[in-house]
């Protein structure tokens, strides 16, 4: 579910002539309500069926190395590239695109 709202949401705004801030925002919008609302709870989820150690252990692997590093290394991208608004929206759409397609193939 959460991909193809992600897909319609950058497809749209890709489709869109006029890229502006507005439409955007709404898409960020969107992305943290869903990233608030159920990927905190499906995150937990995902631990219940190990044991005590299993579980503190994985939380601790899985959020430092997995949330960390990715969202560092992609500021990092972000930083020093020269994207403007219509790239970069062709950049998440193209992304939204491929998180449906390997969520699909997982499931």
């Amino acid at each position: 579910v959460i991909p193809v709202i992600m897909v319609a949401l950058t497809s749209f705004q890709c489709m869109n002539r006029e890229s502006n801030l507005s439409l955007a925002s709404a898409s960020f919008l969107v992305a943290k309500v869903i990233d608030y609302s159920f990927r905190g709870v499906i995150n937990e989820l995902i631990y219940i069926p190990l044991d005590f150690e299993s579980r503190f252990l994985g939380k601790e692997v899985i959020g430092m190395l997995g949330n960390r590093m990715g969202k560092a290394s992609i500021s990092l991208v972000l930083a020093f590239s020269s994207f403007n608004l219509v790239s970069l929206t062709r950049l998440a759409a193209a992304s939204s695109f491929s998180w449906l397609a390997l969520s699909n193939r997982l499931s």
